[in-house]
């Protein structure tokens, strides 16, 4: 008989990028935004079919004093309805990213931030904080 450990590591970081702005001009604009590199806490590419959530609302991840990480909303146009709360969107990760659209639909003026934090299979998120580089600022005007 053995004893063994076996340490888990979840989705801890990413790099984003997308459009630096989007003008709502009174019609709805997109936009495409990608996480790259999402790798876990040891400093892996997380496998492919890791879950992650992404959110644009008000306060949908903290930073890691606990901040809210604020917003002036907006849409995901993709990505699969989690299951914990409809504020965020479920993706799966391919090749240690996710691709998502953003609408300035529901947007109001000012600064909408596409926040990402890691998930359970469920959708269900981990922990309240966004990844460390999973928050994508989008000038809304």
């Amino acid at each position: 008989m053995g004893v063994g450990s076996v340490n888990l590591h979840g989705a801890t970081s990413a790099t984003a990028s997308g459009p630096a702005t989007l003008s709502m001009n009174g019609t709805t604009s997109t936009g495409t935004v990608t996480f790259t590199g999402i790798k876990d806490s040891a400093g892996n590419t997380v496998p492919d079919g890791t879950e992650v959530l992404a959110s644009v609302v008000y306060c949908a991840t903290r930073d890691p004093n606990f901040n809210c990480i604020g917003s002036t909303g907006g849409t995901i146009v993709d990505g699969a309805a989690s299951a914990w709360n409809g504020n965020y969107k479920q993706f799966t990760v391919t090749n240690g990213s996710i691709t998502l659209t953003y609408s300035t639909a529901g947007a109001s003026m000012g600064t909408a931030n596409v926040q990402l934090l890691g998930s359970q299979p469920n959708g269900t998120g981990i922990t309240p904080y966004a990844l460390i580089g999973g928050v994508w600022s989008i000038n809304i005007n």
